[in-house]
Parts: structure tokens; C-alpha cells; sequence
């Protein structure tokens, strides 16, 4: 029996579009292999392999050990999807380490994994844990907050040692950075780092409402001494930056110690700089008045004036302004009723504040117990926990 010629025309368009389909999706896989489908076209494995260069040491350069012939396998820029895919897998193996009891082989892996739960438990049990802060400000011979300042408190070991040592802005940061201009591998990096998150953080009323979560041994008129001054150097900060940047630009660029320590006034000397940050660097580590920075316009003026401004107090109003600035920044790992207060627990508090701890890893270590507390260390890589389960992959790889 004869079919319906529609019938048989309409198997024949499907035949027809079936087998133009499969020959086009062959045909895009042999034309373009670097498609982002997870199966048919990126063999992760094969594609670590490809990618490491066994001749790089990875203790010098852990990014060219483990991408080095990244270039050479995908010279085209389409390529880069490709490596998309690769840092989502890279990301998902990483949240499912951290999720997990911290019982990796690796140290650093186990310690940054410590220290992302216990930045979590934060928010999930209300803990409160400022005074391991303050105990780290005391290190550096100031208590937090307070109207007053030791003897023998020294400022740009304030500034710059807080960072060298625990990586927290004083305003100013001091940090590591990949050295672009050398084969130095990396180098320093000084930025002035003000919290922004929040519009109001800085303003009268929330610095009021919200500074007894964290200082309730403070007296009514103390909060407000304290309210004023940190406002106050706030303030005086935000015109310093409109004034010196009254184009809204700022450029990055490299600057050596020395140009900028003879530009931010005289408590801040080329002498002093080079004291203080070498006092916080490996023996075999010291730096001279010619090492780079990595930093940005008018960062020596800005200095400057905000020394100028807070000279009058001791220093005192500066303490307590950065004092409030780092908890601003790290609230999220050091103190529950903080960020009640500022209304950052909200429907999706849960996944911020694991977003959250994930970056503060980057700067807190789980250091040790003592008398059954847990200790938070303010200094922590966790570009190690990232580092380490890159080389597994790539290792089983």
C-alpha cells in the first residue's frame, strides 16, 4: 500500500534535517574544538596535561608550571571559553573541599578549609569573635576603640605593618603582587582601601547605632567622642580624594619606595619606610629605596594629608577611624550582631555570607586552640587552598 505523498514528504524533510543536523554538529566540533560543551569537546583531563610546563619550578611561578602551554595549545582568543569551563570545574571542586570536614592531606588546604567554616559559623551560630581583632591591634601596641595612644606608638608601623603582617587596610594595604615589569615573579603592592559596601557605614547615625556591638564597655559619652572623630577623618579623607582627583581618575602605576615616602610628609621618611617594612620581611627579603610599588596616582599627597589631618589627635582619631574601617571590611567573619545591625543579614544572607567568608580566607588563618576557643590568625592564603587543589587536579591529570 502506498503511502500519502505528505506523509512520505514529511518523513523525508525529517530524514533530510536529522542527518544535516548531525553532519553540522560534527562538522562544528572538528572546525571548532574549543566549544564549551562539557563532553563532547573538552576533555578536562587531556586538556591539564596539555596545558602544564614540567620545566617551571612551581614553587617560582605555580601560574606558569600549571598554564604555560596554555597559549601554545589555544593560540586563538575563542579559546578562552574553554578556560571559562575549566575555572567553573576548578570552582565547583573547591566548594565541595570547603564544605567538607578539614581532613585534606595538604595543610594549607586543611587550614584555609578551617578557616572558611568558622568565618561561616559567624553567621550560622552568632558568634562574635572581635576580640581576636582587638588582640591582634594590641600587637601593635593600640587598643581598640580608644581615646588615647602609648608613648611609644609608632604610626607607620601602624599604617603599613597591620597589612605586611595581617593584611588588614589601615586605610593603607600593603600586599603582595605578580611583578609585571620583571622576572621577579612578584612584588609590592600599596593601595588605600576605604569600606564602600555600605553608603552610610561611615555616617553618625549608623557609626552610632551600631559601634556598641562591638564596644559595649563604652560609655554614652565616649560613643559619641568616638562617633565624632571617625566621622570627622572619614570626612576629611573623601575631600582629600576629591581634591586630588578631581578628574575621577586614578591610574595605576609602578613607583619606587623613595618617591613615595619623600612625598607623604615628614613623620613618614624614606628612613622609616624602609625600617618598617623590612622589620616585617624575610632576612633574605629586605628591600631597598629603588624597589617598585605597585600602586596608583597621588597615593604619596594622599598620605600626606591624611597624616596631616589626624597629626593634631596623636593619631588617635586615624586608630579609631581604621579600627572601624577593618571591622566594616570583615564584619562578616568577626561579628553577628555587627552585621545585624547593619542590615546585612537578609534573605540571602546564607549565600553572601559564604561568598564572603570564601574572600576573607584569603586573609584569615585558623591558628590554634587555646583553652578550647578557636583562634582566627588575620593572615591566610586562600590562593594555597585554590593552589593546592589546581596541582591535584593536575596531578591526576
Amino acid at each position: 500500500m502506498k503511502g500519502n505523498p505528505d506523509t512520505r514528504l514529511v518523513f523525508l524533510l525529517a530524514i533530510l534535517y536529522g542527518g544535516a543536523k548531525y553532519l553540522v554538529d560534527q562538522a562544528s566540533l572538528m572546525v571548532f574544538p574549543w566549544c564549551d560543551h562539557p563532553t563532547k569537546c573538552f576533555d578536562y583531563t587531556q586538556e591539564l596535561a596539555d596545558s602544564m610546563d614540567p620545566d617551571v619550578d612551581p614553587c617560582d611561578n605555580f601560574f606558569d608550571h600549571v598554564c604555560g602551554r596554555w597559549g601554545w595549545s589555544h593560540p586563538l582568543a575563542l579559546s578562552t571559553g574553554q578556560l571559562l569551563v575549566l575555572q567553573m570545574r576548578v570552582l565547583s571542586a573547591i566548594l565541595h573541599e570547603i564544605e567538607r570536614p578539614p581532613t585534606h592531606s595538604v595543610p594549607a588546604v586543611r587550614k584555609s578549609v578551617s578557616a572558611y567554616q568558622a568565618c561561616l559559623s559567624v553567621y550560622e551560630e552568632g558568634r562574635e569573635d572581635t576580640k581576636v581583632l582587638f588582640d591582634v591591634f594590641k600587637q601593635f601596641k593600640f587598643e581598640w576603640p580608644s581615646l588615647s595612644l602609648p608613648a611609644d606608638f609608632n604610626v607607620v608601623d601602624f599604617l603599613l605593618g597591620l597589612s605586611l603582617e595581617y593584611n588588614l587596610p589601615t586605610p593603607l594595604l600593603v600586599h603582595l603582587q605578580p611583578h609585571l615589569k620583571t622576572d621577579k615573579q612578584y612584588g609590592l603592592s600599596l593601595d588605600f582601601q576605604v569600606y564602600s559596601e555600605i553608603e552610610t557605614y561611615f555616617d553618625h547615625l549608623t557609626i552610632e547605632r551600631c559601634l556598641p556591638n562591638v564596644a559595649p564597655s563604652l560609655g554614652s559619652s565616649d560613643v559619641a567622642a568616638v562617633v565624632e572623630r571617625i566621622n570627622k577623618v572619614y570626612s576629611d579623607i573623601d575631600t582629600t580624594f576629591t581634591n586630588l582627583f578631581q578628574d575621577n581618575r586614578i591610574t595605576r602605576l609602578y613607583a619606587t619606595v623613595k618617591s613615595v615616602a619623600n612625598e607623604s610628609g615628614k613623620v613618614a621618611t624614606l628612613e622609616t619606610w624602609l625600617k618598617v617594612i623590612n622589620s616585617h620581611l624575610p632576612k633574605d627579603r629586605q628591600i631597598t629605596e629603588d624597589e617598585d610599588l605597585l600602586t596608583f596616582n597621588n597615593i604619596g599627597p594622599l598620605i600626606r594629608e591624611t597624616l596631616s589631618k589626624t597629626e593634631h589627635s596623636g593619631y588617635v582619631d586615624l586608630v579609631l577611624f581604621a579600627g572601624w574601617n577593618i571591622l566594616g571590611l570583615y564584619h562578616v567573619g568577626v561579628s553577628y550582631a555587627l552585621g545585624d545591625c547593619l542590615n546585612t543579614l537578609s534573605v540571602l544572607a546564607t549565600f553572601n555570607t559564604a561568598f564572603t567568608c570564601i574572600n576573607l580566607v584569603d586573609k584569615v588563618r585558623y591558628a590554634r586552640k587555646t583553652g578550647g576557643s578557636r583562634i582566627l590568625c588575620w593572615i591566610i592564603d586562600l590562593r594555597s587552598l585554590v593552589r593546592s587543589l589546581a596541582l591535584a587536579l593536575t596531578m591526576q591529570a
